[in-house]
């Protein structure tokens, strides 16, 4: 569990070095579709990178610490292994970690849970290629999930066309993909302001193209 708390902070830094980077070049621009690729390149890339670092690090920590056996007279080196007990201070800092995991994953279901609820129990209009979702609940803003797109019974009356084709992007884009990539990130490196920050960039570029329809 300890390797995997290090390839998290590795990948946050990596996550944090790129987000930087991108927020002095690009997030200015009006390429908003090249703004969401870059920013879905920035997960993959630094969490497929740290896996190559630890496996770079292994070769060169094996390169410069080598165990040869001889026999027969011929001198034996031999690399001898320290066997060190663990800090209290490293389990408990691990317990922490995997807590903090547990308590987003939870919060994260909670909501999907209730958006589930919110599409199963609404009136569903259903047109080609998405389904309209009519609810009573005016506490929830227009949404789309999936190839579902909510709305309230009071902006079903009065603004549906304009507030659906504004989710019908959402839809096409398949934006919930990114959202849901996103929170698995925020998952697995809560701890990393960075992360939080990646997942509301990633939200309003989507609503920067969205709202370009």
């Amino acid at each position: 569990m300890g390797e995997f708390l290090s390839y998290s902070i590795l990948s946050g830094l990596l996550m944090l070095a790129m987000y930087l980077a991108y927020r002095l070049f690009l997030a200015r621009d009006n390429q908003h579709g090249f703004n969401r690729a870059v920013l879905l390149s920035i997960y993959l890339v630094s969490f497929l990178a740290s896996p190559l670092i630890f496996s770079l690090d292994t070769l060169l920590n094996v390169s410069t610490n080598p165990q040869t056996f001889t026999l027969e007279g011929i001198e034996v080196v031999e690399t001898e292994a320290a066997v060190l007990s663990k800090p209290i201070w490293g389990t408990v800092l691990i317990w922490l970690f995997l807590a903090g995991m547990a308590a987003v994953t939870i919060k994260s279901v909670i909501t999907w849970i209730r958006l589930t609820n919110v599409i199963r129990k609404g009136e569903k209009i259903r047109h080609a290629g998405y389904t309209l979702v009519v609810t009573d609940d005016e506490r929830f803003a227009p949404f789309s999930w999936m190839r579902y797109v909510v709305i309230s019974r009071s902006d079903y009356d009065n603004n549906s066309s304009a507030i659906a084709t504004h989710e019908l992007k959402h839809v096409a884009c398949r934006h919930w993909i990114d959202l849901l990539i996103a929170q698995i990130i925020c998952i697995i490196n809560w701890l990393n302001p960075v992360a939080w920050l990646m997942r509301d960039e990633l939200m309003l570029v989507h609503e920067y193209q969205a709202d370009m329809a």
